[in-house]
């Protein structure tokens, strides 16, 4: 009888030289790769910007070298490895295969079932007591720093308080327009930006949107190297109209990121390299993965089945005009659906509410979104095996054939909202915890 085998590699590209003793000098750009590990953790989450991951190695593990005395070297990872390197973490099944063909000449081959990065990458911190335990973070990581006044960097003149600021060095990008000899304030990609040192630095157009602030971020070569690497292609946003967008002093993409989800309720997050900023959900990239309870459901006690008759929700509708957010009222009251209710926001943008039909409006948008939440369905979270593998955004389809009425084909799917991985190869478990965020109808 063939069995699955649990299989792991871990690969890491150093981004600095590295002196590890007796004269051995490890450059910028090597990569290491290798199989030994005890545990593999992960962590990803629609809700979370950053993804994480913890790779726990056996004491033993160690990278030889020759001294400069022509001795071996052992090195152990702690000393290779640093904050920033390039990290890669694959984990599978190992399926062994049967030669049938001649039976006499029968043999063992093995394919990967369900073979995928589970997590991509950089380091960002190496514990070494009591055993050496590596914590990562995905490619978020990268947009962490960079910290600047946004955008008043990309301003070669400005005037601040009469005076005029020299000009910064910039690197050759056509969309920046300098400052005239006046120290006027320039425009960049058609929007005008008020730049004072110290105060509110902000979009003065009333329809900012994704693209033009990546521009700034992302899209230039005014970067660190280690945020140039993302390209037009590797960025997925949706075509959001901000209507204004303000910061106050220096700060990250990560922090933007962060604001948009207050601001506007857009998501963010990387998915297998990828950038996505918008919506929850992305049909493009989406899987969609059957679960039946004791099959490969390890443990379901967590998933609740609801009745929508018994679910309440709260909604509050926020719309985002001219630099602002204005709560809509639902008559007297400024929420839909109940008032004792799970709380939620629903995010518009540059609503009227001075048009004729506006309450008529809002009603068939809260009940539209009301309806995604108050639905007769599981919720809740489930334990299952390391295959098939599930991303978050990804939709599951679970089904119970002891109560078929609660699941089945023609049943509706369920939208991750996070996956949590144990690798274990010391009791040779693969385990992922795959959490609920909503039914989602098609």
């Amino acid at each position: 009888m063939a069995f699955l085998k649990l299989k792991c590699r871990v690969q890491v590209v150093t981004s600095a030289n590295r002196n590890v003793g007796n004269g051995v000098i490890i450059s910028g750009g090597t990569s290491f790769q290798f199989e030994e590990v005890e545990e593999i953790e992960t962590n990803e989450s629609t809700d979370s910007f950053t993804d994480f991951a913890t790779v726990t190695l056996p004491q033993s593990i160690k990278f030889n070298y020759a001294s400069l005395t022509g001795e071996a070297l052992r090195v152990s990872p702690a000393l290779v490895f640093g904050r920033g390197d390039y990290i890669k973490i694959e984990t599978w099944y190992e399926v062994p295969q049967i030669n049938t063909v001649n039976p006499a000449k029968a043999q063992e081959t093995n394919s990967r079932a369900d073979y995928k990065a589970t997590f991509t990458g950089y380091i960002s911190d190496i514990q070494t007591k009591p055993k050496i335990v590596i914590e990562c973070e995905n490619e978020m990581f990268a947009l962490k720093g960079n910290n600047r006044l946004f955008p008043d960097d990309f301003l070669e003149g400005r005037k601040i308080k009469g005076e005029v600021i020299p000009a910064k060095p910039i690197a050759s990008v056509s969309r920046i327009e300098s400052a005239n000899s006046q120290g006027k304030v320039n425009v960049i990609s058609a929007l005008t930006y008020n730049a004072t040192l110290g105060q509110v630095t902000a979009y003065d157009t009333k329809t900012t949107d994704l693209d033009q602030i990546l521009k700034v971020y992302l899209f230039s070569t005014y970067l660190p190297v280690i945020s140039s690497q993302f390209t037009s292609n590797s960025v997925k946003r949706s075509t959001i109209k901000l209507p204004g967008y303000k910061t106050e002093g220096a700060k990250s993409l990560v922090e933007i990121f962060d604001d948009l989800k207050e601001y506007a309720g857009i998501y963010a997050y990387f998915r297998n390299g990828t950038l996505y900023i918008g919506p929850e959900s992305w049909p493009e990239f989406q899987q969609t993965r059957v679960f039946a309870f004791r099959q490969n459901i390890i443990n379901g006690d967590n998933l609740v089945f609801q009745n929508a008759t018994d679910v309440k929700y709260r909604l509050e509708i926020v719309n985002v005009k001219e630099n602002k957010q204005e709560p809509l009222k639902n008559g007297s009251v400024d929420y839909f659906g109940d008032v004792d209710g799970i709380s939620r926001k629903f995010f518009v943008y540059n609503f009227d509410t001075k048009q004729k039909d506006a309450q008529e409006q809002l009603q068939k948008l809260a009940d539209e979104e009301l309806a995604k939440w108050k639905y007769t369905g599981y919720s809740g979270s489930f334990v299952t095996f390391g295959a098939p593998v599930v991303y978050k955004g990804d939709l599951v389809q679970l089904y119970d054939p002891d109560a078929p009425e609660r699941g089945g084909e023609a049943d509706a799917k369920y939208l991750v909202r996070a996956v949590d991985r144990e690798f274990d190869a010391t009791t040779a478990q693969y385990r992922q915890k795959i959490t609920l965020s909503r039914r989602v109808e098609e």
